[in-house]
């Protein structure tokens, strides 16, 4: 009965006849069981063949079954890793190796053990046996939508060549198959176009490299070339005359060392309004080379900054337990427990105040926290660790996120246009994280946040009050701490001084 009424709603029989099915409709039902059992045959069929033919050997006769498909599922971009995962690898992988692997930018995570174990020697001896050849390295630039069966049909290479390749090692599909267009890609080829090696950089210190162990060898090898970056200090200063972006770019740092060295005083220094012609910088910080050539800056070891003729000064310190963090001579860290400012604002469109005349409901009363006038869907930061207390409408306040920070502490942020997934009651949250979004929910002429501080229940001026210190360095460390800073401290110094002379030959 079901299946006549399926058949009446698809209209097959408009007005069939419950009663007497017709002949067509007996026809339907021998059509559909011939055409169930033979689907079920074939299914079982094709089970017992795959049983009895190992998944290694199918995948070995691939290329001459049908030597087209690896380009063919290539260019479709198919999931080809899972195709490969019983691919013999040349050494084997351990947990230590697993977690020790790394990813990078434009690559997926490589783990050397997956390689020869002396692969620099091993890419030396393919250099070795390549450099007898008359083949030269072909530098191919990846385009928008290139994957490595187009790049290789463009170089006049086969589909079997991107299976050969491939087959080397099954780190390789993943490491091949995850090109971005700008991407480069070496090829070395002999004169009658048989491609002998294959290089690509995985990263500043990692190169892949696959090639033939001879010419005439029709098997590729894999093999990873690890080059650890030199490690240089380096050091500069600059005076402030326009804005400290200016300074900085002309004393050589870029603008992630730029935006680092401000964080390290943003909770002593207001950059914003606290600069004067004159404030003067210095720094120690690393620089990375490869080969002599320098690849990027790094970390800032030690700052100093002269703001008003006052002496601001930090040194970078990672203690035995691997915490990290950027602390005064005496071993207290430069941030502080709270952000003053938790938002990227335009403007202070109300400050605190004990009696404001409210701008919607046009009474007199308190206004216990300040305004941050910010375009609509400004992040909002958390401005301190602490547990989420509330997070929900509260009245005028709209959309609102309380924290509780512990030892009395309070904040709350109100008028969200909205709270950020996974920002509920009971959640434990960091500084600097992102908690909700600026809005004008509630009580609001425009887009702002309002941001309240409270000590003990007491709302306080978050521009005036001072703030708490962010935990100190570990008594246990200090010793070590003060052993590594006094070189650095020393550095600054001469460096103040050298800058102080030539200002005065100036």
């Amino acid at each position: 009965m079901a299946f006549k009424s399926q058949i009446s709603c698809l209209d097959f029989k408009p007005k069939l006849n419950k009663r007497q099915p017709t002949r067509s409709l007996r026809w339907h039902w021998i059509v559909l069981g011939i055409s169930a059992f033979t689907s079920l045959a074939l299914l079982l069929s094709a089970k017992d063949k795959a049983e009895a033919m190992p998944e290694r050997n199918a995948l070995q006769q691939l290329p001459q079954q049908t030597p087209d498909l690896v380009a063919a599922i290539r260019t479709l971009e198919l999931p080809i890793p899972k195709l490969y995962q019983t691919l013999p690898m040349i050494a084997p992988e351990s947990p230590a190796d697993r977690s020790a692997a790394k990813a990078t930018p434009n690559s997926p995570a490589v783990g050397p053990s997956r390689f020869s174990a002396a692969s620099k020697q091993a890419s030396e001896q393919l250099e070795m046996t390549l450099s007898g050849t008359d083949a030269n390295w072909d530098v191919v630039t990846v385009e928008p939508g290139d994957s490595l069966a187009t790049i290789f049909k463009r170089q006049g290479l086969s589909s079997k060549d991107v299976f050969d390749v491939v087959h080397a090692n099954d780190e390789v599909t993943q490491v091949l198959t995850r090109l971005f267009p700008g991407d480069k890609i070496w090829l070395r080829m002999n004169g009658d176009g048989t491609l002998l090696a294959l290089r690509r950089t995985l990263d500043e210190t990692t190169t892949l490299m696959i090639a033939r162990q001879g010419v005439a060898d029709a098997v590729f090898h894999a093999t990873l070339t690890e080059q650890p970056l030199d490690r240089r200090v380096a050091h500069t200063s600059f005076v402030i005359h326009e804005s400290l972006y200016q300074a900085a770019m002309k004393a050589g740092l870029d603008e992630k060392l730029i935006m680092e060295l401000s964080g390290i005083f943003a909770w002593d220094i207001d950059f914003a309004h606290d600069l004067r012609e004159g404030d003067s910088f210095a720094l120690v910080y690393r620089q990375y080379y490869n080969d002599g050539k320098k690849i990027r800056n790094g970390e800032i070891l030690a700052a100093e900054f002269i703001n008003h003729g006052k002496h601001y000064r930090a040194v970078r310190y990672m203690d035995p337990s691997g915490r990290t963090g950027y602390y005064t001579p005496q071993g207290k860290s430069m941030r502080k427990a709270f952000l003053r400012t938790p938002v990227d604002f335009r403007r202070i469109s109300s400050h605190f105040s004990k009696s404001r005349c409210h701008p919607i409901l046009h009474v007199c009363r308190p206004h216990e926290g300040t305004d941050f006038a910010a375009a609509a869907g400004t992040p909002i930061q958390a401005a301190g660790d602490g547990v989420v207390e509330l997070a929900g409408r509260k009245g005028g306040y709209g959309n609102t996120v309380i924290l509780q920070h512990g030892h009395g502490y309070t904040t709350l942020y109100g008028h969200m246009k909205r709270i950020r997934k996974g920002i509920h009651a009971g959640v434990r949250v960091t500084q600097g994280q992102i908690i909700g979004y600026v809005g004008e929910s509630g009580l609001a002429t425009g887009p702002h946040l309002h941001y309240e501080f409270r000590v003990a229940g007491e709302p306080r001026d978050v521009l005036k009050v001072k703030l708490p210190d962010a935990e100190p360095i570990d008594e246990r460390y200090l010793a070590d701490f003060k052993a590594t800073a006094l070189p650095r401290l020393a550095q600054l110094a001469v460096i103040t001084r050298t800058e102080l002379a030539r200002n005065e030959e100036r």
